[in-house]
């Protein structure tokens, strides 16, 4: 039986009349679970709608050229990144010969902006967190995220984004987790790592007081070499008794390795953080090769 259920829409609507038939859509939103600190709207549910409406919408992904040392452009992404501010990505939805466009930052469940190399600390309602890199995935997420939204330019959903605005974190400004210094490759790399700003010494790391909201001194560990790294062994967990090196031998792959260690340093202190830090230096800067 057919679904007649939704109002077709002509090729040559005004975009008041699309915006009209996509306001009319109730949008179902998932429930949140313990991956994600939001509820959100499943883009393949948000497309079918589109469809139904109007089959012959498209949709675009925006890209930015790729440029080898020499400038010569030798590819292209669908991302934009400055280790400064974050990255973004971008899409445009043509509906009835209506095109409108849409930007969205690379984010994490937290709704906190990613970097491309470069793991951070920033302080959130529910203590201070570590957000790592972004990677493949979280691009290929960002520009469906960046679809569902612009989507709702056109009136499909746009109530849902009235309490979504929110951040998950107080704007004090963050801090990078380790002191990448100066790179000892090629000189954009370098140009990439320094970016980052001030490097995190005993007497440079504060923390906001959550009530008055001064900066109070936080102990840091001592730096750890990454040959000290890889032969300190862990304490606890489910690692506990193995030495960084083994594990990261099982661990095999940059990505992963990232991960684990970043995780390893959102949870932990002292020599155990600070051997962390050392690890994800190195990869980072290539200095540990996977």
């Amino acid at each position: 039986m057919a679904d007649n259920t939704y109002s077709k829409l002509k090729a040559d609507a005004s975009l008041e009349e699309v915006i009209a038939a996509f306001s009319k859509e109730k949008v179902g939103l998932s429930k949140k679970d313990e991956r994600d600190s939001f509820n959100y709207a499943a883009w393949p549910d948000i497309w079918n709608t589109v469809l139904k409406i109007y089959p012959a919408a498209m949709y675009t992904i925006k890209t930015w050229p790729v440029y080898d040392e020499a400038g010569r452009v030798i590819g292209e992404r669908f991302y934009t990144s400055d280790e400064s501010v974050g990255a973004f990505v971008s899409t445009e939805v043509t509906i009835a010969g209506h095109t409108l466009g849409m930007q969205l930052p690379i984010l994490n469940s937290r709704n906190l902006p990613m970097l491309k190399k470069n793991p951070y600390k920033i302080t959130t309602k529910k203590g201070q967190i570590v957000v790592s890199p972004f990677m493949s995935s979280d691009v290929n997420k960002a520009i469906m995220r960046c679809l569902v939204k612009n989507l709702s330019m056109f009136g499909l959903g746009l109530y849902v984004y009235r309490d979504l605005e929110k951040p998950d974190y107080e704007d004090k400004g963050y801090e990078p987790v380790v002191d990448l210094g100066p790179a000892k490759t090629t000189k954009a790399k370098g140009q990439l790592l320094n970016k980052v700003s001030t490097p995190v010494t005993s007497s440079t790391v504060t923390a906001a007081d959550p009530i008055e909201g001064k900066p109070e001194p936080m102990e840091k560990p001592e730096p750890m070499s990454l040959a000290e790294a890889l032969n300190y062994v862990m304490p606890v967990g489910k690692k506990k008794g193995q030495s960084i090196g083994q594990i990261i031998k099982e661990l095999k792959t940059a990505d992963k390795v990232t991960d684990y260690f970043t995780r390893v340093i959102n949870n932990s202190s002292g020599e155990t953080e600070a051997a962390a830090s050392a690890i994800l230096t190195a990869v980072l800067k290539e200095e540990l090769v996977l």
